[in-house]
């Protein structure tokens, strides 16, 4: 009777650990991603600062002007201001030593935050806090995440936003609440403000929020909440684009660099990286600066019409750019990033390298098609962003807000490898076991 009584005072504690353990795990799980990815990023931008590069320059010298108190620093809105805003912030508190280390390792800190809300995604998306983990790692260790944090760059901080966002969209499908609701469009609007192009995600989100229940469409919840988000959205880019239309005469919504990077993507010159159109470009010649409303008008114009004069360029540039992302030949990386090819064929590790997570996704995206009423957000928003965004915009590094939605693709690969591994182990080892048990009564 003691024993007895001693076996159950001690499986009260062990019932109690593991309860608190399922309970903890769901924020356990992100926050050990976090650390862990913070700690590469750190180590990255300690030992490989890489040199000012391309645009580098300019969003530093935007950056500085927030800094110095002197605001945006322009009569134009070339910049998404996000970035700008949080570099010149981040600037004025710790300074610009160093090769402008502050902003780097705050980026490394953002890009690490990035990867644990892609373990919250993963878990909210494939019902699972393992899986979650597991998609976390993956984007912890991807490579080109790891690159980019290191650049002064806007892609860490949009990458980031967009994930949020997609995270909050999923948390709202499961337990609808105005809060949340509220914090999906705050979170769209922020991401709009780091790169207009992800405004769009309002229609993934439509999709997923119609296909949350078991059966059937509930597109009247889905429009009122999309209607709801997309106009939060708008809220948190309003005051940006009054200032536009003060500034510059025309309702910019956030920025005027679209239609130069369209321009560059669909030209004689277009060849899947950055074209210098040169100071004699007659589009240039005829606008007012690269900050100007109608030079971003007149760039959008002579792009289109050369993609429908030569639509089969157009396509070719596309497939270009598709295979600089996936093969890891981006470019920015394959002219700066010296340091990071060396680390990755040293350490034999195919995890950091583009190969694995595609080809895990791509396996991933079947079965997650089949349960694609919980997992709509993913692989809409993976099909658009893309494929669609390949059509229009150059540089491979455009397509890397994409990558959280990749890793839970992966991730769902690996639950879906594991569970079937599982079941073999089973039916290999029932029989077995089976054999081996001894009737009681006998």
């Amino acid at each position: 009777m003691q024993r007895s009584g001693g076996r159950g005072r001690a499986a009260g504690p062990a019932r109690d650990l593991c309860r608190w353990w399922r309970t903890a795990r769901p924020c356990l799980y992100p926050g050990a991603v976090f650390l862990l990815a913070f700690a590469i990023r750190l180590w990255w931008v300690r030992h490989w600062i890489l040199p000012p590069y391309g645009d580098q320059p300019s969003l530093e010298a935007f950056a500085a002007n927030v800094a110095h108190g002197h605001y945006y620093g322009t009569h134009g809105a070339y910049w998404p201001p996000a970035f700008v805003f949080f570099a010149g912030l981040v600037e004025r508190v710790f300074g610009t030593g160093h090769a402008y280390l502050a902003v780097r390792t705050a980026d490394a800190a953002v890009s690490a935050l990035c990867a644990g809300i892609t373990a919250d995604l993963g878990r909210r998306l494939l019902r699972s806090p393992e899986a979650g983990l597991a998609a976390g790692v993956l984007f912890a260790l991807y490579a080109p995440s790891v690159y980019y944090s290191d650049a002064f760059l806007a892609v860490t901080f949009a990458t980031a936003a967009f994930a949020a966002a997609a995270d909050a969209i999923a948390a709202y499908a499961d337990a609808p609440s105005t809060p949340q609701l509220l914090l999906a469009g705050a979170l769209l609007g922020i991401g709009a403000l780091s790169k207009p192009t992800e405004v769009p995600l309002i229609v993934p989100a439509f999709i997923h929020w119609a296909l949350r229940r078991r059966s059937g469409f509930d597109w009247r919840f889905a429009g009122r909440s999309a209607a709801a988000a997309l106009a939060v959205a708008l809220l948190v880019v309003a005051p940006w684009t009054l200032r536009n239309l003060r500034v510059t005469g025309a309702p910019v919504l956030v920025d005027t660099n679209g239609g130069v990077n369209f321009l560059i993507a669909h030209n004689p010159a277009a060849d899947g990286a950055w074209v210098n159109l040169g100071p004699a470009n007659p589009v240039l010649l005829r606008g007012s600066g690269y900050d100007r409303p109608n030079t971003d008008q007149l760039a959008w114009q002579a792009g289109l019409r050369y993609f429908l004069r030569h639509p089969g360029a157009g396509l070719r540039q596309a497939r270009t750019v598709v295979r600089m992302f996936w093969g890891m030949t981006d470019p920015d990386i394959a002219t700066y990033g010296a340091g990071l090819r060396p680390v990755t064929a040293d350490l034999h590790i195919p995890l950091l390298r583009f190969a694995l997570l595609r080809d895990l996704a791509a396996l991933g995206a079947v079965g997650l098609f089949l349960r694609r009423r919980r997992t709509a957000l993913l692989w809409v928003t993976v099909l658009g962003y893309c494929g669609g965004y390949a059509l229009f915009f150059f540089a491979p590094r455009f397509r890397l807000p994409v990558t959280p939605l990749l890793a839970v693709a992966a991730a769902a690969a690996l639950q879906q490898l594991a569970v079937g591994w599982a079941r073999q182990w089973q039916a290999a080892h029932a029989p077995r076991e089976a054999l081996g048990r001894v009737d009681p009564a006998a």
